[in-house]
């Protein structure tokens, strides 16, 4: 594995409520940047499509996520592997992720580290260490939209 990038950001949410997003399929799917199908597979665990551009050329990739060390809502590892769809090769990404919340909302710190074999390797480190920046951005972004809204009261009985 490769140590492709280690950063923070912050997001407008409290830790509580960025857990629940995660450990929930649909809201997830609309959070994540080039998803275009996801599912949940088993606990802790989905299933999806996602596409991501490369300079050039969008790759599409079928990813099997699973989300490890669960300690809530403080810390957990995202783990993904995944096969590119027309293009050999394989990839498996961890992201250690820490939640620590503030006054104004949670400062989350980050590690991806990278393993890519195939094809893949071709693209090179620094090309997919700026992807990966800006897929982060782009889901920061979508986090606080989707988060922006109060949660919905339970269903009267």
């Amino acid at each position: 594995m490769t140590r492709l990038l280690a950063d923070q950001v912050w997001v407008r949410a409290a830790p509580d409520r960025i857990w629940e997003l995660v450990r929930d399929p649909e809201r997830l799917a609309q959070v994540l940047p080039g998803c275009e199908t996801l599912r949940a597979s088993g606990p802790e665990r989905y299933e999806g499509t996602f596409a991501t551009r490369l300079q050039f050329l969008t790759l599409r990739a079928q990813v099997v996520a699973q989300l490890l060390e669960l300690e809530p809502p403080r810390h957990l590892r995202l783990e993904l592997n995944g096969r590119p769809l027309g293009l050999a090769g394989s990839f498996v990404v961890s992201v250690p992720v820490d939640l620590a919340p503030d006054a104004e909302g949670t400062l989350v710190r980050y590690m991806v580290d990278l393993q890519v074999s195939g094809r893949l390797a071709a693209f090179g480190l620094p090309l997919l260490r700026d992807t990966l920046r800006r897929q982060v951005a782009q889901l920061v972004a979508n986090l606080e939209r989707e988060l922006a809204t109060p949660p919905a009261a339970p269903e009267p009985r």
